[in-house]
């Protein structure tokens, strides 16, 4: 079987620019490698074809990131920071990441536990007195890897944050999936969450800060 090597960098130098398209080339046999130190990937990893028994289609993710999270850029308004939403918080809601951490919310009223607060509009979010505005991220993609009817494939070292959804999201009808060294936190829903009738495995894995782990159903 014929296999290919198929290089990502984003910074270029690499015939593949972004993971959208070398996800669109790869056929059965063909490895997926983001360039060490490239990331963090700001667009979902959706591979629509199938591998085969003998020559998978594998993601080999060198510890690189792909996140569902755009940078947040805060405005000085009134000697304060602010940001506004699309939408209203609790018709839309996002996740809030300060340098890499999930900015959490009280269980009971909904207020952020941290340097940042929802005003009473539900658009508007507010720095703290005192907080840098840099380093901040809010999800803005509903998944990060993504997969629909499709099998033999294998994803490894690979790490998946911030999404409105689910890191890792399996649907329709496959077999032979492969899950190896994977995170995945951050995030809206799960970290990693298996539908209908597919067949996979994880052999390694860590969710954490999401509002839900892990799903097979």
């Amino acid at each position: 079987v014929f296999t290919r090597e198929l290089l990502v960098d984003q910074r270029g130098g690499t015939p593949y620019n972004t993971l959208a398209a070398a996800a669109s080339a790869a056929v059965a046999g063909d490895t997926i490698i983001p360039a060490k130190g490239s990331g963090p990937y700001r667009d979902p990893l959706i591979i629509k074809r199938s591998g085969t028994i003998t020559a998978p289609i594998v993601v080999e993710g060198n510890g690189e990131t792909i996140t569902g999270f755009n940078t947040v850029n805060f405005t000085l308004s009134g000697g304060v920071w602010i940001y506004t939403l699309s939408n209203t918080f609790d018709v839309a809601p996002v996740v809030i990441a300060w340098q890499g951490r999930r900015i959490l919310q009280d269980q009971t009223t909904g207020a952020f536990l941290g340097p940042i607060t929802l005003r009473a509009d539900g658009k508007t979010l507010e720095l703290n007195a005192n907080t840098s505005a840099d380093n901040w991220e809010i999800s803005a993609r509903l998944f990060v890897v993504a997969l629909n009817t499709v099998s033999h494939h294998l994803y490894r070292n690979l790490i998946a944050t911030g999404s409105l959804n689910d890191g890792f999201n399996l649907h329709g009808e496959g077999m032979d999936i492969g899950f190896e060294n994977i995170a995945a936190y951050n995030k809206l829903d799960k970290g990693f969450s298996a539908h209908d009738t597919i067949n996979c495995t994880i052999n390694g894995a860590r969710f954490w800060a999401n509002d839900n782990g892990f799903c097979q159903r």
